[in-house]
C-alpha cells in the first residue's frame, strides 16, 4: 500500500472503488456529502442488492461498481438526449444539482462564491468574523461542485440573502434545513471504498423502487417541482436515490440554489469532484 493521495472523477471513484481506500474532502461534512451522492448514483442505476441475502454475498464477493461508472461515463460523455446534459454544472438552463430559473437575479441580487462554502459562511450572516460575502477569489469547479453537495446535505435554516418577494416569490427567502443539518449522519466503513459503499447499499426488491429518481437539475423532474408563493407541502421521498442525491428530509425540494458567478474554469462537465482518494494499490 502505497497510501498516496491523489484527485479522483466520480467514475473512477466508481470503477477504482476497490484500489481506493476511501474518498475524502476538505472537511468530514463534505466527505459524508461526497459517499451519499456515490451512493445515490448506485441506486439510481440499480447496484443495491435485491435482498439481504444478495446484500451479504455482493459484500463477500466484492461485487464490483464497473457497471455503474460505465453508465455515468456514459451519460457524462454523450453530453445531450436522455437528460445526460444534466450533468453539467454549468449548464445554461438544466445545471446539475442548481435551479436554473436564479439565473437572471444572480447578477444584481447573488453573492460571490464565498458564500457557496458552508465552512466559511455559517449561517449565511458574517457578523462575528466579518467574511464578506462578496469575496472576489474564484472557486475552481470542483470545490464549487463539493461544497454544493455540502449545502444541500447540511445547509441550515434561515433567510436566504435572495430577496423571494424580488424573484421567485416570498417562500424562497426561508430556506429549509438540509437533511443531516442535525450533523449526525451514520455510516459503515469498510477497509476499501468499495467495501464502504457495499456495506451501505440497502437491499430493495425488484420493482420497489421504480418511481425512484435522481435529482439532477432542479426544472427537470418526473413531478412538478414548488412554487415558491407559499410554505410548500411535505413529500416523502420516492427512495433511495431521490433521498441521497439533494432531497431535503419531507421538505424537498424546499431549497433551491445555483453555483454563484466565478466558480469554475475549464471543462464544466462534473467527471472530476477534486475529492482526494486514498490509493490501496
Amino acid at each position: 500500500m502505497d497510501g498516496s493521495y491523489g484527485k479522483v472523477t466520480l467514475v473512477n471513484a466508481l470503477r477504482e472503488a476497490d484500489d481506493l481506500i476511501e474518498v475524502a474532502g476538505s472537511t468530514p461534512g463534505e466527505t459524508v456529502a461526497l459517499l451519499e451522492y456515490l451512493l445515490a448514483i448506485c441506486y439510481a442505476f440499480k447496484a443495491q442488492p435485491e435482498s439481504s441475502g444478495q446484500w451479504v454475498e455482493d459484500v463477500a464477493a466484492e461485487r464490483s461498481f464497473a457497471e455503474c461508472a460505465d453508465t455515468l461515463e456514459q451519460c457524462c460523455g454523450k453530453g445531450d438526449g436522455d437528460g445526460c446534459e444534466h450533468w453539467d454544472l454549468f449548464h445554461p438552463t438544466a445545471p446539475l444539482g442548481q435551479n436554473a430559473l436564479l439565473a437572471p437575479y444572480l447578477d444584481e441580487r447573488g453573492a460571490g462564491p464565498a458564500l457557496l462554502v458552508i465552512e466559511r459562511v455559517g449561517d449565511y450572516h458574517q457578523f462575528f468574523d466579518h467574511h464578506h460575502l462578496e469575496h472576489g477569489a474564484p472557486l475552481p469547479a470542483d470545490a464549487a461542485f463539493r461544497a454544493m453537495l455540502t449545502q444541500h446535505a447540511y445547509g441550515p435554516g434561515g433567510r436566504a440573502r435572495v430577496a423571494g418577494k424580488a424573484t421567485l416569490g416570498p417562500a424562497l427567502t426561508n430556506l429549509a434545513r438540509g437533511r443531516l443539518a442535525g450533523r449526525i449522519r451514520v455510516l459503515a466503513l469498510g477497509q476499501t471504498l468499495g467495501d464502504t459503499l457495499r456495506l451501505n447499499l440497502i437491499p430493495y426488491a425488484k420493482g420497489e423502487l421504480d418511481g425512484d429518481h435522481f435529482n439532477r437539475t432542479w426544472t427537470v423532474a418526473p413531478q412538478p417541482r414548488r412554487a415558491f408563493k407559499d410554505k410548500p407541502p411535505g413529500r416523502t421521498p420516492a427512495g433511495p436515490a431521490d433521498l441521497n442525491s439533494g432531497s431535503r428530509s419531507r421538505r424537498w425540494p424546499g431549497r433551491s440554489g445555483s453555483v454563484p458567478r466565478g466558480c469554475g474554469t475549464g471543462s464544466s462537465r462534473t467527471r472530476s469532484t477534486g475529492a482526494r482518494g486514498l490509493r490501496s494499490s
